[in-house]
């Protein structure tokens, strides 16, 4: 159990870490040797200013209450890799930073639990997210940007939602389903006001040009009779 008022703690290797109630001013992982795998337990709230991952595989688990709150990921430009299988990922930068909040060149993954990403100076997602279950929330009140400009791959069973001031997509970047998709797959595509069925195929053009409003994304089972 690490974690005391503005501490910082580097990991050189493959380590298992459990963060309990902490506070941190820096959690580096550029040291570790390349490909190894940090796995981290939340237990309680733990907040970092930093999160610098280089090389390494970064794993969090938590429960329903188990918190990361930290400004963002930043990977160095290097391939590391970020997974979530559960608790809550809070990702806030709307106050100082000019950086995206998720910037995973190696991959940002989600199997479960919640991620909350929000910016207010530039793309909130820059690097490929795959969504593979639990939520991902998107927040953008940017009038520069885009929230994405990377590409989100959703799998069925995952919600994803996006609320921004000046639009949802640049035109680098793209919501797709995962691979085992089929033609006849739709999302289930919620906006403020309304709702519809947006074929797999389709998803970009019912998303480009969208702003000012809250869209859900949702890939569980649907009656396209429901449209709501």
């Amino acid at each position: 159990t690490y974690g005391t008022n503005n501490e910082s703690f580097s990991v050189y290797e493959s380590a298992d870490l459990t963060l309990k109630n902490a506070v941190f001013s820096r959690l580096f992982m550029q040291y570790a040797l390349e490909d190894s795998v940090i796995n981290i337990t939340l237990d309680g709230t733990t907040e970092v200013e930093l999160v610098d991952v280089y090389k390494a595989h970064l794993i969090f688990d938590g429960g329903e209450t188990d918190t990361l709150k930290t400004p963002s990921f930043n990977t160095s430009g290097n391939p590391g890799s970020v997974t979530v299988n559960g608790g809550n990922i809070i990702l806030d930068c709307v106050t100082e930073s000019t950086l995206s909040t998720i910037i995973c060149a190696g991959g940002f993954i989600i199997n479960g639990g919640t991620v909350t990403a929000s910016n207010n100076y530039y793309n909130v997602v820059f690097d490929s997210v795959t969504l593979n279950g639990g939520e991902l929330n998107i927040i953008s009140t940017s009038t520069d940007y885009e929230a994405i400009k990377g590409s989100i791959i959703i799998e069925k069973g995952a919600l994803l939602t996006v609320s921004a001031t000046k639009g949802i997509l640049d035109m680098d970047s793209d919501i797709v389903m995962a691979d085992d998709a089929e033609e006849n797959d739709y999302f289930f595509v919620r906006y403020d006001t309304e709702s519809e069925f947006v074929p797999v195929q389709d998803i970009e053009s019912a998303l480009n040009g969208k702003a000012y409003a809250e869209i859900k994304i949702d890939t569980h089972e649907h009656d396209l009779d429901d449209n709501g």
